[in-house]
């Protein structure tokens, strides 16, 4: 499709250079506070900042996509500096991240740092592909208009998402003020799945992103109308030198040139998705979706004995009520590890034996089974 690839992409970067030189009198550097950057930097409140947002602000109003920048001292030493920038490579290159960035890519992107930073009155004192990363995203699109809508796809996932030690939000339609996702987050890493095609109607920036907007809304068959992305993010520094660690790169710190590799983009992403979409008993945590009418009809046939059936009914209470990975947590911490472990064998016994599952169920185990072979996934029978 000419506005969609459904390749793996990386996504946003923050890249950061020891930067000594004066850069007193430049029109595009000034002290800024925290709050003004709204970079979602998190860093000491001792740091001094100088950026620009005024200037960042009448570009991007021009439809110009340009990266984030600023200047920030050492907060061990405020005569040590550093020059950042931040920016979605694809939106740089191609004026939108429904497209999708190759290896190929990387000379492109330094020509346009290069040129970027020459704009502005900065000399590098190394070649951007020197520049240490301490934030990066990597993505997937998925055209799901034939399958259901982001809505559904975001409530189906959401019932068996798990991620230890995360804090998960789902916000649909309802509330049309925030973005329709799913986020998983942890200190150093989110996972967020999200409607794209709504997301870019309400941040349109380059004249490409409002070109597709308006096709959107006037449902253009060369525009998909429900688009799905699939984005991790690795928020620090640290997080990204433990996940290039784990996919055999070994080093302190990585620049531009070593992150920039599909292999990398696929591992990280497909490593996340499989991480949370892992629950081993799907069937039983959306049979819990079901009407009572239902669910009487399957345990009728398939529990024996009276104790079993109160098990199972409050353990399909807790499904219903809190989703797989809160029920995980609350039978772990109220009980013990070993109380889940049972149940949770016992669940997956019984899940085997039933043979005549709802419609319903068979839908949602359809729709996860998609997600798992667009990332290559082992699938649900």
């Amino acid at each position: 499709m000419k506005y969609l690839s459904e390749n793996v992409s990386l996504d946003t970067l923050r890249l950061k250079v020891n930067y000594q030189k004066s850069f007193a009198g430049n029109k595009y550097f000034k002290v800024v506070s925290r709050k003004e950057l709204d970079f979602g930097y998190e860093k000491k409140v001792s740091h001094k900042i100088w950026s620009n947002n005024d200037y960042l602000a009448g570009m991007r109003h021009k439809g110009e996509y340009i990266p984030k920048f600023w200047i920030e001292n050492f907060y061990r030493n405020p005569h040590y500096k550093f020059f950042c920038l931040e920016f979605s490579v694809p939106k740089l290159l191609k004026g939108t991240n429904l497209l999708a960035v190759n290896e190929q890519d990387l000379k492109k992107v330094i020509f346009k740092i290069n040129q970027f930073c020459k704009s502005i009155g900065i000399e590098l004192p190394c070649s951007p592909e020197c520049m240490v990363v301490t934030k990066m995203a990597c993505s997937k699109n998925a055209n799901i208009s034939n399958l259901c809508s982001v809505d559904a796809l975001l409530i189906c996932l959401h019932s068996i998402a798990y991620r230890a030690c995360s804090n998960m939000e789902l916000v649909l339609a309802t509330a049309p003020k925030k973005p329709r996702q799913l986020t998983l987050r942890t200190g150093t890493i989110s996972l967020c799945i999200y409607s794209k095609m709504h997301e870019m109607a309400n941040n349109s920036i380059t004249n490409l992103e409002k070109e597709i907007t308006e096709k959107w809304v006037s449902k253009d068959d060369n525009v998909p109308q429900e688009v799905v992305r699939f984005e991790v993010t690795l928020k620090k520094k640290l997080a990204v030198r433990q996940k290039m660690q784990r996919l055999g790169y070994i080093k302190k710190e990585y620049t531009l040139s070593d992150v920039f590799k599909e292999s990398v983009w696929t591992g990280i992403l497909t490593g996340e998705i499989a991480k949370v979409f892992n629950c081993q008993i799907p069937k039983f945590t959306y049979f819990a979706q079901c009407s009572s009418e239902k669910i009487n009809k399957v345990i009728d046939v398939y529990s024996d004995t009276l104790k079993t059936i109160e098990q199972l009914y409050y353990f399909l209470y807790l499904l219903q009520t809190k989703g797989y990975a809160k029920t995980r947590e609350y039978i772990t911490e109220k009980y013990s590890a070993s109380t889940w472990k049972k149940r949770f064998k016992a669940i997956q016994k019984m899940q085997t034996r039933i043979e005549l599952w709802p419609e319903q169920v068979l839908d949602n185990i359809h729709l996860v089974n998609y997600v798992k072979r667009f990332f290559q996934l082992n699938t649900e029978d």
